[in-house]
């Protein structure tokens, strides 16, 4: 046999009953073809030993259990893109049949054309209750993916993406695990990538990487509010107005629109004279310690859209580069050779350095594959173009937000970068993208947020249809946190909930992501449910929201609920799980963060409804010792804003970061605190404005 079943916990019995099936079938051609993941088992690794004869289908018929509902991720063209699908891997919903995924709805969102047939990951929930994840790999030689044939079949196949198959092995297919814990199920499929040979040095968990400090501040991006078109003038006037704003911003992010190119195609690492007269100096001086800290700038994996242009002026790169096809003129990418892509990116992420630049975007990561179709091995490139991009970015001290990237060969070769977009581009005023963006962005967090924290993009706070929702929303995701809009149009209302005073976030444990009763619900056209996602925050706390993304927005509310059951799914995502949270906790209190009331959480749970593109926001924490601290409420993630909590049965004594309106939970009457007056707000909350203090605040209450 070809395959090599890579054993995983408690799947021996799996692997037998898989042989045992191909031994039934050894008289027929397809007996080697079969991936059957109906015979039970908790996880396994499909890699061929190597590739399939010449003449011979490269893909293999995957038998499921029977399931209720699932959902696949792929991208939204019914082109070949699977590989380079760009930010647009997006969650497709059925039920017990992949062919409904497929069909279309007569008040579809426009936003959303229709799926492609290849994908990365599935995930369904089984008859009897369980989840099974299963996902995609690459390796050197090729990349996987799934496909849902015309008649409903799933098939797992793998390609070069190039004009030649794979001249060797090992070929890595895919990883499958089946869990009653849908985080479980998804965490156990990538668990299992990461621990691969082919992996080591290449990618490990998200839980084990360096967060960039960088992108724990409130930062500022060029693109969605002047796209292309930005220059000196542009920039540093943004940088003053934002140096005068009471807004912290502390990072800056110089996107497309500044590179010396023609036809996409970049001809120099120097920006455009036209635009930039004096280079970079102006607006990298506008750096200072009180102010904008960072600087950042946007470049593709191959330079720009269109690579590097034939006639470029960085000779020293020629040695590494090659024409990616045989048309005269044709642009230029690194050679497909290990050692020409470390010499390239050392040499293209070295100039940034060496510019002054802090930080990157590297941007159209995934779909730079195609570039190499022509090539004998696409996927190749792109592994060895990856990883390289990967060292030189550590070696040169300068992190990176990996952009349009949703591909395995990416995901794979990320073992310094930590964020990834997880998301199709936000785009102001612009509601039926709205929508799907944030579905989009929690659900691939399932997938994505295993290794690297998600980046939900940029946002505008004076949107008027989702300023405030996508602030949420981005608050929620523990990823980098920036604005787009004119300083002179920054909605303080909405921004100062995500930040202290000196711009540093409050952060989530781990990603948000939906809660299990979301992860397979179809959040676009579902008329009656909340899409509701969990974040754990510091001290034990949970936030939940839930949001109305139903298109056409359904005249009538949708409906949300939530219990002490949805509280323990919040470590869903955190590295390493803990066995539970807050385990001496004595019960729960919720808080509702937009109207300001709550009170203890009782076995009927709360329920709630959205009317209208909309959101709530519900904090949820735990009683020690008869108190609960609900933490600063003028932040979105209030227990965050508190760093220190000691509960006795009469005293609780707690530091806030800074000073702000306070509200803890007494279960024993009321409070009192020499240093702030304390007002009921009803079933055992109570509430002070702390008003003094520029640094942190500790404060000692009794009862």
């Amino acid at each position: 046999m070809n395959e090599v079943l890579c054993i995983g916990r408690k799947s021996l019995w799996a692997a037998i009953l898989l042989v045992c099936h191909q031994l039934a079938m050894a008289g027929s051609d397809d007996a080697l073809k079969l991936i059957d993941l109906r015979a039970g088992g908790e996880e396994g690794v499909v890699t061929l030993q190597g590739p399939d004869p010449v003449g011979e289908p490269m893909t293999r018929s995957v038998q499921l259990p029977a399931f209720e509902s699932v959902c696949f991720f792929a991208p939204d063209a019914p082109a070949f893109r699977w590989i380079g699908a760009s930010n647009r891997m997006l969650p497709w919903v059925a039920g017990n049949d992949l062919r409904q995924i497929y069909d279309r709805k007569d008040d579809q969102n426009p936003a959303v054309p229709p799926p492609n047939r290849r994908g990365l990951f599935m995930l369904a929930k089984l008859a009897g209750g369980e989840y099974l994840a299963v996902a995609a790999l690459a390796g050197p030689q090729s990349c996987s993916y799934l496909q849902i044939t015309k008649d409903g079949k799933l098939i797992a196949g793998y390609s070069t993406s190039g004009t030649e198959r794979p001249q060797q092995g090992p070929i890595p297919l895919l990883a499958w695990a089946r869990h009653d814990d849908v985080y479980a199920a998804c965490a156990a499929v990538w668990r299992q990538a990461v621990t691969l040979p082919i992996s080591q040095g290449r990618v490990r968990l998200r839980g084990e990487k360096a967060y960039p400090e960088v992108f724990k501040y409130l930062g500022w991006c060029s693109w969605e509010q002047f796209h292309g078109g930005i220059n000196q003038r542009v920039l540093v006037g943004v940088a003053d107005e934002i140096d005068q704003s009471d807004v912290p911003v502390r990072w800056l992010l110089v996107d497309d629109g500044h590179q010396t190119q023609h036809d996409r195609s970049i001809v120099s690492l120097q920006p455009n004279r036209g635009k930039f007269p004096e280079g970079w100096g102006p607006l990298l001086s506008k750096r200072r310690p009180d102010g904008i800290r960072w600087m950042g700038i946007w470049h593709c994996l191959l330079g720009h859209w269109n690579d590097i242009a034939a006639d470029h002026t960085m000779r020293e790169l020629d040695p590494y580069l090659t024409p990616r096809s045989d048309k005269p003129g044709a642009p230029l990418v690194p050679k497909v050779d290990a050692e020409a892509s470390r010499a390239f990116y050392d040499a293209f992420i070295g100039s940034v350095a060496e510019t002054g630049f802090d930080f990157m975007k590297i941007d159209n990561m995934s779909r730079a594959t195609l570039d190499y179709q022509a090539m004998p091995n696409a996927a190749r490139a792109e592994w060895f173009n990856t990883h390289a991009l990967d060292i030189a970015s550590d070696r040169h001290q300068l992190p990176f937000i990996a952009c349009s990237s949703q591909n395995t060969i990416c995901l794979l070769n990320t073992w310094h970068c930590a964020v990834m977009r997880c998301s199709i581009d936000y785009r102001r005023d612009a509601i039926v993208t709205a929508k799907s963006h944030v579905f989009q962005s929690f659900a691939n967090t399932l997938w994505i947020g295993q290794t690297l924290w998600p980046d939900h993009d940029m946002f505008h706070s004076s949107d008027a249809s989702s300023g405030e929702l996508m602030a949420v929303t981005k608050a929620l995701s523990g990823g980098p946190v920036y604005l787009s809009d004119r300083p002179g149009e920054f909605r303080e209302d909405f921004i100062m909930p995500l930040c202290y005073a000196d711009g540093l976030l409050l952060r989530p444990e781990a990603p948000g992501v939906p809660l299990p009763d979301s992860a397979l619900q179809d959040a676009l056209n579902d008329a009656t449910s909340a899409y509701q996602v969990v974040a754990p925050l510091a001290h034990g706390a949970v936030a939940i929201a839930g949001f109305n993304l139903v298109h056409p927005t359904p005249s009538q509310a949708v409906r949300g609920h939530i219990d002490a059951s949805d509280y323990d799914c919040a470590d869903g995502l955190m590295q390493p799980r803990p066995d539970t949270l807050a385990s001496d906790r004595e019960g729960l209190v919720v808080y509702d963060w937009r109207n300001g009331r709550g009170g203890k959480l009782t076995d009927d749970g709360v329920d709630y409804t959205i009317e209208g593109f909309d959101y709530q926001l519900f904090l949820v924490c735990p009683i020690r010792h008869g108190w609960t601290v609900v933490g600063r409420v003028d932040k979105y993630l209030s227990p965050v804003a508190v760093q220190r909590i000691d509960c006795r049965n009469d005293t609780l004594t707690l530091t806030l970061h800074e000073a702000g309106p306070l509200v803890v939970y007494s279960e024993h009457g009321p409070v009192r605190c020499d240093a702030a007056k304390f007002k009921s707000i009803g079933n055992g909350l109570w509430r002070a404005d702390i008003l003094q203090g520029d640094g942190p605040v500790t404060l000692r209450i009794t009862r």
